[in-house]
This record gives C-alpha cells, sequence and structure tokens, in this order.
C-alpha cells in the first residue's frame, strides 16, 4: 500500500527511464517481483517500453525464467 500511494504521488516514476532506457518495469520483473510489476501495469507501464539496447521487460524475464512475469508482460 506505501508503494501504491508513492506512484501515486509520483507518477512519472511509472514511465520514466534511466540513461540506459530501463524503466521500473524493466527493473522489477528482472527482480522477479510480480505484485510490483502488476501495479506498475495499473497506473500506466508501457509493456512495449524498449531499452537502448531494444530490449523489452519481458524478455528480461523470459531470460531469467521468471514465467510467471512473463505471462504477464505478453
Amino acid at each position: 500500500e506505501q508503494v501504491e500511494q508513492y506512484i501515486k504521488e509520483h507518477p512519472s516514476m511509472v514511465t520514466d527511464a534511466d540513461e540506459f532506457g530501463y524503466t521500473q518495469l524493466h527493473h522489477e520483473a528482472i527482480a522477479e517481483n510480480l505484485n510490483l510489476v502488476n501495479l506498475l501495469l495499473k497506473y500506466g507501464a508501457d509493456k512495449n517500453a524498449h531499452t537502448k539496447s531494444g530490449k523489452m521487460a519481458a524478455e528480461f524475464a523470459e531470460n531469467l525464467g521468471w514465467e510467471h512475469i512473463t505471462k504477464v508482460l505478453r
């Protein structure tokens, strides 16, 4: 609930990317954090966003074997 409140107060964190093009969705997919992946999607995260190297969050999850994350992101 604290994270959801933070997202409401800082909505740009859902779509902002770092210098390598990673969004918070990329980071949470890599970290296998299904709850935050779902929360970010609920607040408008773009599952089709690409890093500067051309990867989507689903690709990272798939490469790491996080099938439950991949399923949500495909």
